[in-house]
């Protein structure tokens, strides 16, 4: 399990869809590349939203990058990215993400490895592996929450001191079936909506491995929902993987994909690690949602009930025995 940055790798979210990019001189300035009028819109935005941020958390969530990512996939309408950020802000209060423990997603941990991270791409990026073949669970909220919660623990591994804000997926579609595409398509419009709404230009690069022809079917139900910059984000790996090499250090990409990257999926091993390199948060984190930052003070509740994109209500899983290791 390799959670360490390569030494040499430093980019910004302007440089990061290049390998070539050149290293920066110093602490990333999220300023230095704005026009005056991104700058402009910048200081709008931070002006309308810090009054709502009521905890210290909250407050240093929102740093200028978080803004600059919301205006970015708004493209810099103040209004725009101002209700964007908003609804974030009030799905980050009731869904708690950054709360979530292992605990609460162990059905979801407890597999032969259906999605984890493991290293980083030639540009700093985590690497978030998804394998559905070796998904073992059917319940559409758990799946979703955990999804989530490893998001959270892959953007705790960036260094936004040196502009690293992006994410890199490997899903690999071996003895990827035409059931497991119909069961796996309504929770991926899910997933997308959570992406695209609440951690905007946070995707780096989906490489899609061993896609059989029957996955243009399962594309085909998913894009409407994903927009134009997300799907020209979405790139098909031919069988031999030699595009992985382009994009992974043979160091950090796993061996079952042609690297050297030894690591092998495990529950007892990995069940709390993310928890251990990045703590989850306190659950009064942040205030109940509807609070703003003129009540700070106030208490939040500690269900950890949430709201899906649909709108239904997401129960936090029953803690019990640990289960043992399905194979």
């Amino acid at each position: 399990f390799r959670d360490t940055h390569p030494p040499s790798v430093e980019c910004g979210p302007y440089m990061a869809d290049s390998s070539s990019a050149p290293t920066p001189p110093g602490p990333f300035d999220p300023r230095a590349n704005l026009t005056p009028n991104q700058l402009e819109a910048l200081d709008t935005l931070k002006e309308r939203i810090q009054p709502l941020l009521a905890t210290d958390y909250e407050r240093k969530w929102c740093s200028e990058m978080n803004y600059c990512r919301y205006l970015r996939a708004r493209d810099y309408d103040v209004d725009k990215a101002e209700a964007m950020l908003k609804g974030t802000i009030e799905w980050r209060r009731d869904y708690k993400p950054m709360c979530i423990t292992a605990d609460d997603v162990e059905t979801e941990l407890n597999n032969t490895g259906k999605m984890y991270r493991n290293g980083f791409d030639l540009q700093g990026r985590p690497l978030i592996y998804m394998k559905p073949r070796k998904d073992n669970t059917t319940e559409k909220v758990s799946k979703l929450r955990y999804v989530v919660y490893l998001l959270e623990k892959a953007i705790a591994s960036l260094d936004e001191g040196k502009g690293q804000e992006k994410l890199a997926w490997i899903i690999d579609f071996s003895s990827f079936s035409q059931l497991t595409g119909i069961q796996q398509s309504r929770l991926s419009s899910d997933v997308m909506h959570v992406l695209q709404n609440h951690y905007p230009e946070r995707l780096g690069v989906a490489m899609c491995c061993q896609a059989p022809w029957y996955f243009s079917v399962f594309w085909k139900i998913v894009s409407p929902f994903v927009n134009d910059v997300t799907k020209s984000k979405v790139v098909m790996v031919p069988h031999d993987n030699a595009l992985l090499k382009e994009h992974i250090s043979m160091e950090e990409l796993e061996t079952e994909y042609g690297g050297n990257n030894t690591f092998q999926y495990s529950y007892e091993e990995h069940f709390r690690r993310e928890d251990v390199l990045y703590p989850p948060q306190p659950l009064d984190c942040v205030p109940a949602p509807g609070s703003s930052g003129e009540s700070s003070s106030s208490s939040t509740s500690t269900s950890s009930s949430s709201t899906t994109p649909e709108g239904g209500e997401a129960q936090p899983e029953k803690k019990g025995k640990k289960k043992k290791n399905k194979k």
